[in-house]
């Protein structure tokens, strides 16, 4: 069996139920959805649902400000068939000169979130060993229209972010097994 980044978070108790509760979870769905279709076709905001239109305006706001380049992979589901493992990072996109693994947020910033963009990085580098240096970015989108994007790879000890979900995995795979 293959877990998912996020089971494996879970299965090892990083990831807090307090925040990430199964309504969180529905909205960061349909926000994520609304994101995918607006990058891929346009999003008429007549079909934007009230309680979603702060999300989006902010994630929108994100693109007007930061002026990304166009996404090279969006929600696209990887897997690493060595360490069985998979998971579907939001985008990789080109982002302040250089690649960026960008992870959408509709909750508060949690510690867990950057090993999970390290889990990601792994994955798309393993789809794309072309690929050099990658920066990976949470980007907390908030209901009010605001945004906060926060770079996991400025962080001091971010070399260690992968090791970490390792370690996470080796657990939740022996957990799995029992």
């Amino acid at each position: 069996r293959v877990l998912s980044v996020t089971q494996v978070l879970k299965a090892v108790g990083l990831i807090d139920d307090e925040w990430h509760t199964e309504e969180s979870r529905i909205r960061g769905s349909y926000v994520h959805k609304a994101i995918t279709f607006d990058e891929r076709e346009g999003l008429d905001d007549a079909s934007i649902d009230e309680r979603l239109a702060g999300y989006v305006a902010a994630y929108r706001k994100f693109v007007l400000e930061a002026e990304p380049g166009h996404c090279l992979l969006l929600e696209q589901q990887l897997a690493d068939p060595v360490l069985r493992y998979a998971g579907t990072p939001d985008q990789l996109r080109l982002l302040f000169g250089g690649f960026a693994l960008i992870d959408h947020k509709t909750g508060p910033a949690a510690k867990w979130h950057p090993i999970q963009t390290a889990a990601y990085e792994h994955l798309v580098r393993l789809a794309d060993p072309s690929l050099q240096r990658i920066r990976r970015f949470a980007l907390y989108l908030r209901a009010d229209g605001t945004y906060r994007l926060d770079e996991h790879t400025k962080r001091p000890d971010h070399r260690n972010d992968f090791k970490r979900f390792q370690a996470a995995l080796t657990i939740a795979q022996f957990k799995e097994a029992a």
